[in-house]
């Protein structure tokens, strides 16, 4: 399934599949906290 990424399959080449699912986690986890913070501001 990775190679037929039509995004990311160059990215496993360089590093690991465990590597590339930890860095889209962290992303995905950074945007929510930015959501959260514009929500909390956007409201107060």
């Amino acid at each position: 399934m990775k190679e037929n990424h039509f995004l990311s399959f160059f990215v496993y080449d360089i590093i690991t599949t465990r590597a590339m699912s930890n860095t889209i986690s962290i992303i995905e986890i950074i945007i929510v906290k930015l959501l959260e913070f514009s929500v909390k501001f956007a409201f107060s």
